[in-house]
């Protein structure tokens, strides 16, 4: 209340309160960002997961979330442990030789149950970021009973 008489006596700027589409957008955006935020501690969680076993792929590989990275780590999941099998999945062909070096470890079933919870966490943050992008992708379209700047007439 007494913000109200500061204001209307000019002793304080009034505030800006924005229109509730830019809310909503704004809320959604923070949101994915914070889901963008939650993958990539996900993905860190999993190279470090790959790390306690002494599978040092990270050293050999810049990205180990793509396609072919991840048929290797499902292929970890059910149980191949031959790094001469592992390897060529990671479609890295001039690196097998320096994969083979970084894949040997004692990745147990265990670790294997684990890196499963993870990469479906991730999938699952996955998706949700997908989501949120199609609502502000609907959120930041035009709607149809707008009309082009060019055909503002300013006076």
């Amino acid at each position: 209340m007494w913000l109200a008489k500061v204001v209307e006596r000019g002793m304080c700027p009034p505030s800006l309160v924005q229109p509730t589409e830019i809310r909503r957008l704004r809320d959604l955006t923070r949101y994915r960002r914070a889901l963008v935020q939650d993958r990539t501690r996900q993905q860190q969680r999993v190279e470090k997961l790959l790390e306690v076993p002494q599978i040092k792929i990270s050293s050999v590989l810049s990205d180990l979330h793509g396609v072919s990275r991840r048929a290797m780590m499902q292929a970890l999941i059910a149980r191949e442990r031959d790094p001469r099998t592992l390897a060529p999945k990671s479609g890295a062909r001039k690196k097998t030789d320096q994969l083979e070096e970084a894949l040997p470890g004692f990745f147990t079933d265990h670790h294997a149950t684990i890196l499963k919870m993870m990469l479906d966490n991730s999938d699952q943050i996955g998706a949700q970021r997908t989501a949120r992008d199609a609502l502000i992708a609907d959120a930041t379209s035009p709607s149809p009973d707008t009309r082009p700047a060019s055909l503002i007439v300013c006076m």
